[in-house]
């Protein structure tokens, strides 16, 4: 029985695994390395839009994030100081992840 995904028409059929969420000026209360999003502390933005340690950066303001931890939170710091909201877009990990065991 193929149930189909529900497929609710959100315009965004470029990339569906991706995880849109905008952080407010703040605290975003997640710590990554790289792209990949190691830890969420309960309480703040990340952990109230359901982010996930193993989910990875992908965009940051529409644009490829960075792949140094330093370059990406050095991009976040410097909207946030303009007093943006930063657009985040997360790869969301499939339980089918191919990690080199």
């Amino acid at each position: 029985s193929s149930s189909s995904s529900s497929s609710s028409c959100n315009g965004t059929s470029e990339s569906s695994s991706l995880h849109i969420v905008e952080f407010k000026p703040g605290k975003i209360g997640f710590q990554f390395k790289g792209r990949l999003v190691t830890k969420v502390e309960e309480g703040f933005q990340a952990h109230k839009h359901g982010i996930q340690p193993g989910w990875r950066l992908s965009t940051i303001d529409q644009k490829p994030a960075p792949e140094a931890t330093a370059e990406i939170i050095k991009s976040i710091r410097s909207i946030f100081s303009s007093n943006k909201n930063v657009i985040v877009g997360f790869q969301k990990q499939n339980s089918s992840s191919s990690s080199s065991s």
